[in-house]
């Protein structure tokens, strides 16, 4: 199975955010090395989840399996890890995807 591209992952989260108005912002952790095409996996090593991590507005929850699940069902069934932005804490490096526009609730 081909491992998705950060543009594959832009699209999937273009499709998905509008459903999940508490998120303020999504990024993309990219495996190294940092690739704009999809490249095959090796059949004994299995491609690295997709991670994707977001902010989410004051207050806010979500089901962190579920945007994973709908993320990777447009990602064709890639495995995905959702997960909250930890603040100043050591992130690595992140691709800013998407933010809300301001005022959005």
């Amino acid at each position: 199975m081909r491992r998705p591209s950060i543009l594959d992952v832009v699209r999937a989260v273009t499709v998905v955010a509008p459903r999940h108005p508490q998120v303020i912002t999504w990024w993309y952790r990219p495996v190294s090395p940092f690739r704009l095409q999809g490249e095959p996996g090796t059949p004994a090593e299995p491609a690295p989840a997709v991670e994707v991590v977001v902010m989410l507005r004051d207050g806010r929850a979500t089901n962190w399996d579920a945007v994973a699940s709908e993320l990777s069902g447009h990602l064709a069934g890639a495995a995905v890890r959702v997960r909250a932005h930890r603040g100043a804490e050591a992130e690595g490096h992140l691709v800013r995807v998407l933010s809300a526009p301001s005022g959005a609730s």
